[in-house]
């Protein structure tokens, strides 16, 4: 038996109790969703340091050879590069400077490589002029060891 005039007061409560449970629904859809999302950022942003990490450190192996493997070093600049570009979504704005002067150094040294030849006393001297190529490489690697350990 309903009291007379409180039909619109049950119904608005039954409304009210309606709209919060949907909201309450929206709301765990929508975090749930956003959870996700940044879970496959968080993934994919893991993998593309990895796969920088990978390049930069087939360079150095290349360069620290006894008889350093020089000839492909523009071809790896292009593809570290490639890459970068393709996945800067996922790197921030210092770590993209990071990768900038590691391609800027290891450009300088291909520069050098190609003006010296490759004689006794340039391969002595590679060393030297690779320094700043380690370097920028070591500052990436702990950049990238970093994010690493904060993904995992």
């Amino acid at each position: 038996m309903l009291i007379k005039g409180a039909g619109i007061e049950i119904a608005l409560i039954g409304l009210a109790g309606t709209l919060g449970s949907a909201y309450l629904a929206y709301r765990i859809a929508t975090r749930e969703r956003r959870d996700k999302q940044r879970q496959d950022f968080v993934k994919a942003q893991r993998e593309t340091y990895q796969e920088i990490w990978k390049k930069v450190a087939s360079v150095d192996v290349d360069l620290q050879r006894d008889t350093p493997q020089l000839s492909g070093l523009r071809d790896k600049i292009a593809e570290i590069s490639s890459y970068v570009l393709t996945n800067r979504v996922y790197l921030t704005k210092s770590d993209r400077k990071l990768v900038d002067a590691y391609l800027r150094a290891l450009g300088e040294l291909t520069a050098w490589v190609q003006r010296e030849g490759s004689d006794e006393k340039m391969i002595t001297n590679l060393r030297r002029k690779a320094r700043p190529v380690a370097e920028a490489s070591e500052k990436l690697n702990r950049r990238v060891q970093r994010i690493l350990q904060q993904t995992s």
